[in-house]
């Protein structure tokens, strides 16, 4: 990081205008805005009344101590990152408490703790307070939507509806995201990669919207089911390899819908070719490689990193659960087809 870059930080991180700084230093803004463009550098000689107006020593201004402590941070988050992937989000949390006594000015160690704690139960007020302190604090963009994204998530899972509405609305439309602007810039394999990112994440939310799409009253039975279907369809469209991954759990869940819709027009033929399709992305949920490369062609390359374990057991044993305690599904226990289906489930839940 340059010193300018620092600089720039460092004024935003005390809520300082350039007017400010300059007036502080008895130099005009426009010299501040040289630095900060790294078209000029301050003279040795202001260093140290600079350092003392940004709260910081001489070296952290140059960048000496900042790249060390950035390192110790990003270490600190790797670690977390491990227990946080095992499900285990006490350890996570942990971990990054431990990190901000350490570094308690770091906005990203605060976003990523809020992240963890939103796992566990108890602890949304802890959760609230820390994205707060990120989002009015951090002027690191992407630092600050990780903080918004938590404190939604978590105003929503406790009931708070009307304030999660009102902090999504203050973040950016999607037509101004990274990868929608990237997509006009980049050339070659840079390119190619941000467009396999973007139709990851379009892919997922479209599966996403026709699935609550289906959930609208506004349908009719026949309508919700060829929702449910269409969402499925995303997804075979995308991924002719069969290479779903993570994104096996929409069409598992559109079919877990469409199974119900079926049940209650107590259509047995379609109620159980949908069960067999649930099973058999939830199966490919929880039995893909972490590692595991996708190899259709429009998001070839791409890695998903594995997904997060549930509390209460693996996809396979929620489905499982979910279909046995459904009495909807009562006129078809009976069936072979329904028998096989439930065996096959029974030995993937974990």
């Amino acid at each position: 990081m340059s010193i300018g870059t620092t600089i720039k930080k460092l004024r935003h991180a005390h809520d300082m205008t350039q007017e400010q700084l300059a007036e502080y230093l008895g130099i005009t803004a426009n010299a501040v805005s040289q630095w900060e463009c790294d078209r000029t550098a301050p003279d040795i000689s202001q260093l140290p009344l600079l350092a003392y107006i940004l709260d910081v020593s001489t070296d952290e201004l140059l960048g000496v101590d900042l790249m060390k402590n950035e390192e110790k941070i990003a270490k600190i988050i790797d670690d977390a990152a491990v227990c946080y992937a095992k499900g285990d989000f006490a350890a996570s949390a942990d971990i990054l408490r431990s990190g901000l006594k350490q570094f308690p000015k770091s906005h990203r160690l605060m976003a990523k703790l809020a992240e963890s704690l939103g796992g566990i139960r108890g602890c949304g007020n802890d959760v609230i307070s820390l994205c707060m302190k990120v989002i009015e604090e951090c002027t690191d963009n992407d630092i600050r939507d990780s903080a918004f994204q938590t404190l939604i998530y978590q105003y929503k899972n406790m009931g708070k509806r009307d304030e999660a509405i009102r902090y999504a609305k203050k973040m950016s439309h999607m037509w101004v995201s990274q990868e929608d602007m990237l997509m006009y810039l980049l050339e070659g394999e840079e390119a190619r990669a941000n467009l396999i990112n973007y139709v990851k994440f379009c892919s997922g939310r479209l599966m996403m919207c026709l699935g609550a799409l289906a959930e609208h009253p506004v349908y009719s039975a026949e309508e919700k089911i060829a929702l449910d279907k269409q969402c499925a369809a995303v997804a075979e469209l995308l991924y002719p390899d069969g290479d779903y991954h993570y994104y096996a759990q929409y069409p598992a869940d559109a079919y877990e819908a469409a199974a119900r819709r079926y049940a209650e027009m107590k259509d047995a033929q379609g109620t159980l070719e949908a069960l067999e399709k649930l099973c058999k992305f939830a199966i490919h949920f929880d039995t893909y490689a972490k590692d595991a490369v996708n190899t259709s062609p429009a998001v070839r390359g791409y890695c998903d990193g594995g997904w997060i374990p549930m509390p209460d057991g693996n996809y396979s044993a929620d489905k499982l659960k979910r279909i046995r305690e459904e009495e909807k599904f009562d006129f078809i226990r009976e069936e072979p087809r329904y028998l096989r289906m439930m065996e096959t489930l029974a030995q993937y839940a974990e």
